[in-house]
């Protein structure tokens, strides 16, 4: 059973506008097991679904119908309660979307986040290599080397990015929602690796020419 003081200090968390994963992280390092912290959150994700307006007139329709005596006829018992079944498979539909529990929509805008991060340095790898320096802004990069800027798919907001060593480097942040912020420069973003193969280069050996110009 989840203790009420772990309860409160992660609703306390969600008040302070941390993450999940951070707040995961933060409580982890403290000493709680994981399966406690996140058996806390499902608490409150719970408690919180059963405030929403709909949610709540649902709950309160079981208790009083529950209560009730002349509801005797099983054909209208089975009506209700079907129709409470059907309202409450929509809202939890909808509540799976908000919430996403299973952190689904977070790992897809994750995966977002890494193609956009990729396709930025890639244009900023071409920008340098055309003008020996790298953008003062991302929005150097439009429309030459990108048609547009990408946006965070998740706050809309533009990706961290400032240079270093005058303009010869730079740094890209990208803040993610299952993991932490990560900051890549020039040095990740250049380095080619060299494929090793097995096929032996050519050599090629002189040959003797005679007197007459022809090859022996």
């Amino acid at each position: 059973m989840v203790s009420e003081e772990l309860t409160t200090i992660v609703r306390n968390r969600f008040k302070e506008g941390k993450r999940r994963q951070e707040i995961k992280d933060e409580l982890w390092q403290q000493g709680y097991a994981e399966e406690d912290i996140d058996a806390a959150i499902t608490k409150i994700q719970h408690d919180a679904i059963k405030q929403l307006p709909g949610i709540a007139w649902v709950y309160q329709f079981i208790e009083n119908f529950e209560t009730k005596t002349e509801f005797a006829n099983p054909h209208i018992t089975v009506i209700v309660l079907a129709c409470c079944t059907g309202v409450l498979i929509i809202l939890a539909a909808v509540l799976y979307i908000v919430f996403d529990p299973l952190n689904t929509q977070a790992t897809e805008r994750d995966t977002q986040r890494q193609a956009d991060v990729i396709l930025l340095q890639n244009a900023l790898n071409a920008y340098y290599q055309e003008n020996q320096q790298y953008p003062s802004s991302l929005t150097k990069l439009v429309p030459d080397f990108l048609q547009s800027l990408p946006k965070d798919p998740g706050t809309g907001a533009d990706f961290s990015y400032h240079t270093a060593d005058g303009t010869a480097n730079y740094t890209l942040c990208v803040s993610y929602e299952l993991q932490h912020q990560q900051c890549l420069s020039e040095e990740q973003s250049s380095a080619i690796p060299l494929v090793p193969t097995d096929t032996p280069a050519p050599t090629f050996a002189p040959q003797a020419v005679n007197k007459t110009g022809g090859i022996q």
